[in-house]
């Protein structure tokens, strides 16, 4: 059993039969449960089991999950609401329970992202049966803690599934700016995040709430404390999902102004994969939608070739090879259609190390 090998007259490994038994009785008690901490008791335990090596969950089980999760958020619901009204006298009490509601959102919250990362096969074909009762925490009256879990869960359904999870989740695109505005930093990274990874591969499902989440978005990042250290992960997650859009969705919103809310704030620094995507997708647009990036009249050009000196500047930190390559061919190619005058007073209005580094690049004496 320690070196992972069979025993003589199991069908299985000996782990897996334990985990397969474990697993099997945990989602057994945890449609009968109907006390929140032991239900949070039965999730931890049910997260674990699933990330043994080896094991694996029937679709007989994968049912029997989604019957059990449906039933603790349900519990999960009227508790919440049983908290809410208990009369202030009994403080102590409703603090403790609602330390107990927040545990077992968290819990709910893991396994469902257990199994989408580890069990797709077998949960996806479930999904739109639970999804309903994850919605319970997209209320109205939703606390912040409980939207944050959702989103999470939302990231992990998006990046696990991609496109094929779209129509499932569609009902949950327009509830993901509401929590935009969140006293946590990290929420807002992600819901950025979620809604860039939606734009690549569920585009279609943006469309409708595009402006709602454009609007988000550029209060994220013309936020006066936006690049506070504490804040700075989130404001470079909505930039990158600003040019997302734009690149994924932009029949339906590339405009001029919005070509310009993204590339006023570029370039990217903090977030390097991110930075190198997003510099890679502004060549991409510069290279097919030419016109459009450069504003009308080119007057985005000098603001391009800064963004594209501060990432030469920056060698291999903010783009990849290729991206610099990219990025070379496309000054030179300001440099063939621009008048050697205008271009010149371009330069000027950048730092000497830019202006030498340029020069060079370019070959101009």
């Amino acid at each position: 059993m320690k070196n992972g090998l069979s025993v003589t007259g199991c069908g299985k490994f000996p782990v897996q039969t334990i985990s397969d038994t474990i697993m099997s009785a945990l989602v057994k008690a945890l449609n009968k449960e109907s006390k929140v901490q032991i239900q949070a008791r039965l999730l931890e335990a049910f997260n674990e089991s699933v990330q043994i090596p080896g094991s694996n969950l029937s679709k007989d089980q994968a049912a029997e999950f989604v019957d059990g999760i449906s039933n603790a958020l349900l519990t999960c619901s009227y508790h919440k609401t049983k908290i809410e009204k208990r009369a202030k006298e009994h403080r102590h009490q409703r603090e403790l329970e609602a330390e107990q509601h927040v545990t077992i959102c968290r819990n709910i919250g893991i396994c469902l992202g257990t199994m989408v990362k580890k069990h797709k096969a077998s949960f996806l074909p479930l999904l739109d049966k639970v999804l309903p009762y994850v919605s319970l925490m997209w209320s109205n009256d939703g606390t912040a803690e409980e939207r944050r879990i959702m989103v999470l869960l939302f990231r992990d359904i998006a990046e696990q599934c991609r496109e094929e999870v779209f129509r499932q989740v569609f009902d949950w695109i327009p509830l993901l700016p509401r929590v935009f505005f969140h006293k946590n930093p990290d929420v807002p990274q992600i819901v950025a995040t979620v809604i860039s990874i939606c734009a690549e591969f569920g585009a279609d499902s943006l469309k409708p709430h595009i402006t709602v989440i454009f609007n988000r978005l550029k209060t994220v990042m013309e936020h006066s404390d936006a690049k506070n250290l504490d804040n700075i992960m989130a404001y470079e997650a909505a930039v990158f999902t600003c040019g997302k859009l734009n690149h994924f969705v932009r029949e339906d919103i590339c405009t001029y102004e919005s070509i310009l809310l993204w590339i006023s704030h570029l370039p990217l620094k903090c977030n390097q994969d991110e930075a190198k995507i997003s510099h890679e997708m502004l060549c991409s647009m510069m290279e097919t939608s030419e016109q459009k990036v450069i504003g009308p009249g080119g007057i985005y050009v000098p603001m391009i070739i800064k963004i594209f000196a501060e990432v030469l500047w920056a060698e291999k930190n903010l783009a990849t090879e290729e991206t610099v390559t990219r990025i070379i061919n496309l000054l030179k190619k300001f440099q063939r259609e621009i008048p050697p005058t205008v271009l010149a007073k371009i330069f000027e209005e950048l730092p000497l190390q830019h202006q030498s580094m340029l020069r060079s690049v370019l070959s101009i004496v």
